[in-house]
């Protein structure tokens, strides 16, 4: 190969490693979390299913989008919102605020 080829080559691969890293600042700064609370507990009624996972509302009207750990299979975490949709729960994990406001709570376990 010659010299030419492999500075093009390099050109190339230093370009496509440009873009990813650019690519990749992009989506961390898309999801920057701020710590709300730490090990907080929340009462709230869990959401029907609409496709964008796990929610719960509390009370006073406040939306929290329920992540669970990754020990959780999907098969439970149906299971527990067939079981509990339209009922009150209380949630225990670290809270979570989003650049737009939107809150998450990130629970240990789900409540049995």
């Amino acid at each position: 190969m010659s010299n030419v080829r492999k500075i093009a080559a390099l050109g190339a691969s230093l370009a496509l490693a440009i873009a990813l890293l650019t690519a990749f600042t992009a989506f961390a700064q898309d999801q920057e979390l701020t710590l709300v609370a730490k090990d907080a507990s929340i009462t709230a009624t869990v959401g029907e299913e609409d496709g964008e996972g796990l929610w719960a509302v509390t009370a006073d009207g406040t939306n929290y989008a329920v992540v669970p750990p990754d020990t959780v299979s999907l098969e439970a975490l149906e299971t527990f919102q067939r079981a509990y949709v339209n009922k009150q729960v209380t949630l225990t994990g670290d809270i979570f605020k989003d650049k737009y406001g939107n809150l998450s709570v990130f629970v240990k376990s789900l409540p049995k």
